[in-house]
């Protein structure tokens, strides 16, 4: 993942593209300073994990800067956060999702609501980066009992 980022910086860079390369060189270095206090390199799963934070900020800015009146700046939000989607695997949703939950529950055998905490934890190491959070635990909740 950070070859394929340090690849598309440099093109960027080539082709002038001023708004992708600051983008690109603000996630490098937020995962550099991620590997600086982890102590060692990040596996590509922790990467995406950084990336979907920052796409997060990224639209948390933007909600602001709309309540602020600036759009220019909230325009500017939005395609950052655009440009970090690009990076990003593709996200797990509806009938697909219910029915890997529903199967990863059964085989875990989890029925009950009070085994929730449990069987998010389960599902999200299995499912981690292809999966949204909220989403999944609502999905786990109507399936318990």
């Amino acid at each position: 993942m950070r070859e394929k980022l340090q690849a598309d910086l440099k093109v960027a860079m080539k082709s002038r593209q001023t708004e992708r390369t600051s983008t690109l060189r603000m996630l490098i270095s937020q995962i550099r300073y991620a590997e600086i206090a982890k102590k060692s390199d990040l596996s590509d799963d922790e990467v995406i994990a950084l990336i979907r934070k920052a796409v997060r900020e990224r639209n948390d800015a933007a909600v602001l800067y709309r309540k602020g009146g600036r759009s220019e700046l909230e325009e500017q939000e939005k395609r950052e956060a655009q440009i970090l989607n690009a990076y990003l695997p593709e996200l797990l949703s509806g009938p697909e999702l219910e029915k890997i939950i529903e199967t990863r529950l059964r085989k875990l055998e989890f029925t009950e609501k009070r085994q929730m905490g449990q069987a998010m934890k389960a599902i999200m190491v299995e499912l981690r980066g292809r999966v949204d959070g909220a989403e999944a635990s609502r999905i786990v909740a109507s399936l318990l009992r």
